[in-house]
């Protein structure tokens, strides 16, 4: 505060008041006050870029704070996550991530909606936000909401997955998940839980192009059965049904304000 206070002193003094007089001239001491301010402004985003990319991910905001009684919900996932994350309101404090596919990524590509994506730097470190989100928040509960028709079409090696293919690559995601937020600091085993939303179909939100609404389909009945599969490997981990049907993002929304909170607030169900 200190350093603002003079720095708005010295361009006041050096800068604002000459261009008023009529007096402006570049003196040294006006230079030099310049530069000053120009590269405190810059001094946050130095510190940013000195943050590998392993601890710069999408969050929405700053931690909130928590209300006395308020459920602290984390929302994980990829598109969802955002659709879902903002209608969560009181008594639940939430926070969540956008992490598109990363999860997802583990061999070949994926088509995200205009080019094919091969594992990049960003998603080699998903893991590494997903535990700091979980450290920086400790919530009570953990929603994990991936969809997967943005893994569609699917290339491992040179030939399209087939459903098997998705399935176990599905099973693989949906273990890591489980394990990164269960090995991180701020999950309690003994009081923290985790939900697992299982998406069904969601071809209605498949945007018009390459990826057909049949592939959406069948990868949604492989990523049903992946869940299923993990439940039983994980145990004590709830799974709970998105909008019923081809919900649009209007029936995830109302999904997430109507039938979410009752899910996040009741006790841990065995």
């Amino acid at each position: 505060l200190l350093i603002l206070t003079a720095l708005v002193e010295a361009s006041y003094r050096f800068v604002e008041m000459p261009v008023r007089s009529g007096g402006w001239r570049i003196r040294p001491i006006a230079a030099v006050a310049i530069v000053v301010a120009v590269a405190a402004s810059l001094l946050p985003l130095a510190g940013d870029a000195s943050v590998g990319l392993e601890r710069q991910w999408d969050i929405a905001g700053a931690v909130p704070s928590a209300a006395s009684g308020a459920t602290r919900v984390l929302v994980l996932g990829d598109l969802l996550a955002p659709l879902v994350g903002p209608q969560l309101t009181a008594p639940v404090a939430v926070w969540y991530s956008n992490d598109l596919a990363c999860s997802f990524v583990q061999v070949g590509s994926f088509f995200n909606g205009t080019r094919q994506v091969i594992d990049d730097d960003y998603c080699r470190h998903w893991r590494q936000r997903w535990a700091d989100a979980v450290d920086d928040f400790r919530p009570a509960v953990v929603v994990i909401t991936s969809g997967y028709w943005d893994t569609l079409p699917r290339t491992v090696g040179a030939h399209r997955a087939s459903v098997d293919e998705l399935e176990q690559m599905y099973t693989t995601a949906i273990k890591s998940q489980i394990a990164v937020v269960r090995s991180a600091r701020g999950f309690h085993s003994g009081t923290s839980r985790i939900v697992v939303v299982r998406p069904g179909d969601l071809s209605a939100m498949t945007p018009p192009g390459p990826i057909d609404a049949g592939d959406v389909r069948q990868a949604g009945s492989a990523y049903a059965r992946a869940i299923d599969t993990v439940t039983v490997w994980a145990g004590n981990v709830e799974v709970v049904d998105g909008p019923p049907g081809r919900p649009t993002t209007s029936d995830w929304r109302d999904w997430s304000r109507r039938d979410l909170p009752v899910i996040v607030s009741s006790p841990r169900r065995r």
